[in-house]
């Protein structure tokens, strides 16, 4: 048989018909029983056909191996059918192998849905609500701690500067040392009037006196505990020369020798007694030692300023219109210089008052915040002011308190004030655990006015049949965001 003819017998018994007229129908099991096996040597064309000494030539054999009869495998042990004859032909899907990729699908589903509700959690934003308003009003500001009151405190600080102007010539000059004293009485609480030229005296015999009267305040009592009055003032040396320029000291008042006043009314030193010098100096023109200490005031000035700001404690702000600078002459050398060169030295000392930020924020609210949803009795802990530095502070007399026996400040405020509401990030996740997410605008907006806007996000965020927040309060996540940092 020609394998041409096996080929067409092989197909026809896979497609089930047979063409009129041609031999039967036969199983393949026929074919392959009728077939050579590997081992025995096939017959040479030649000798089929009864042309021994005829050259033909030989026609292909097919390529694939054929199953053993009767095994269903390849002479070599590998197992077959006729679907595996045609490489077409893909192998039909059982119903075994199509359950497993449903059963392995649902599993994954299933893994997905217990790790997304393991690791389930809510992270929500909150942008603090922020008021801005006019504000007015007198207010006074307390040393020691009142209950609704206002805090202050105040501020000292001096620096110096030196500039080189022309020199003209050489002059000789006789000054005086001075400085800074604080008087106290603690001898009545009626105010002392101290007469010009009154003397004070350290306890080695430097006199020195006041060029103008002052008035000392009186003894006040707060608290049940008294307190000294007192006032600030600058002395000048009896006489000039370098003697007199010492460093801090007590002071007595000679002319209340045997009196009781003489141990109640007394002074110390604020600062160390300068500038006194007998000899010659070198002259300087009166318009370039003015062109010359303006030039070092705004100087100082500036200096004074943002020293006296790295200073300000915490809760605590200088109020601008409560702050005064002075400025005295500073002792120089001119060591170094030309003969047609000297030195003009200026000292600055800037003194202040530090008024409570904290303290000054609820009192202000209260009247500038009405209707806006503030509770004096329930938000006084949980409003600020930011930049309360750029409000009009204005003392409502004309002396700015220095002095660390200073008990009260009187001020005016005025100006915009931006509020800032505060939040308490550590408490709302306890709040909120367990909640309905679709509760969660209406409880923000009507149990928490601090609260500006407030924006609540699943994680992860496929997470969608999650309708609730975490029953754990450590899988809800605060972020708090300034409103300045949310725009836009």
């Amino acid at each position: 048989m020609e394998p041409r003819h096996i080929m067409e017998d092989i197909i026809i018994k896979r497609s089930g018909s047979a063409a009129s007229g041609e031999r039967p129908r036969r199983s393949i099991r026929e074919i392959t029983r009728d077939m050579p096996s590997r081992e025995t040597p096939r017959p040479s064309l030649d000798a089929t056909h009864g042309t021994p000494n005829q050259e033909q030539k030989k026609p292909s054999t097919p390529s694939f191996p054929f199953p053993e009869q009767g095994s269903g495998r390849f002479s070599d042990g590998e197992r077959t059918d006729i679907d595996d004859l045609n490489p077409d032909v893909p192998p039909p899907r059982t119903k075994r192998s199509m359950g497993m990729w449903v059963l392995a699908f649902l599993s994954s589903l299933v893994l997905v849905f217990a790790a997304s509700t393991y690791f389930y959690r809510v992270n929500v934003l909150v942008v603090p609500t922020e008021n801005t308003a006019v504000v007015s009003g007198d207010f006074i500001a307390y040393k020691d701690t009142r209950p609704g009151g206002i805090k202050m405190s105040t501020i000292t600080i001096s620096d110096e500067k030196e500039m080189v102007v022309n020199a003209s010539g050489m002059q000789d000059v006789a000054r005086k040392a001075s400085g800074t004293i604080v008087i106290y009485n603690s001898y009545s609480k009626n105010s002392q009037r101290l007469i010009k030229n009154t003397r004070f005296e350290t306890s080695t015999g430097a006199v020195y006196r006041i060029a103008d009267s002052v008035v000392v305040p009186g003894v006040t009592t707060v608290n049940g505990k008294e307190t000294a009055g007192s006032v600030e003032v600058v002395v000048y040396a009896d006489a000039a020369g370098d003697t007199y320029n010492i460093g801090l000291s007590d002071f007595t008042i000679p002319g209340f020798a045997g009196d009781p006043r003489y141990s109640k009314i007394i002074a110390r030193s604020k600062t160390e007694m300068t500038g006194g010098f007998v000899g010659k100096v070198k002259v300087v023109s009166d318009a370039d030692r003015m062109a010359a200490e303006t030039s070092l005031q705004d100087e100082l000035h500036d200096a004074l300023l943002l020293a006296a700001a790295a200073q300000v404690p915490a809760g605590y702000f200088l109020a601008p219109g409560a702050a005064t600078t002075t400025y005295t002459e500073k002792d120089t050398t001119d060591d170094g210089l030309k003969d047609t060169q000297a030195l003009v030295g200026l000292k600055g000392t800037l003194t202040g008052v530090l008024v409570s930020s904290i303290d000054l924020a609820p009192a202000l609210a209260k009247t500038a915040l009405v209707g806006t949803g503030y509770d004096p009795a329930a938000h006084s802990t949980l409003i600020s002011i930011d930049h309360p530095e750029t409000l009009t502070i204005t003392p409502k007399d004309s002396s700015i308190p220095t002095g660390d026996t200073v008990n009260e400040f009187h001020f005016t405020v005025s100006g915009s004030a931006r509020f800032l509401w505060k939040v308490d990030a550590e408490a709302l996740p306890a709040r909120l655990a367990g909640m309905s997410l679709k509760d969660f605008t209406s409880f923000i907006s009507g149990s928490y006015p601090s609260i500006g806007r407030a924006e609540a996000h699943r994680w992860p965020f496929w997470a969608f049949w999650m309708g609730t927040f975490p029953t754990d309060p450590a899988h809800i996540g605060i972020t708090v965001t300034p409103p300045a940092e949310s725009e836009g």
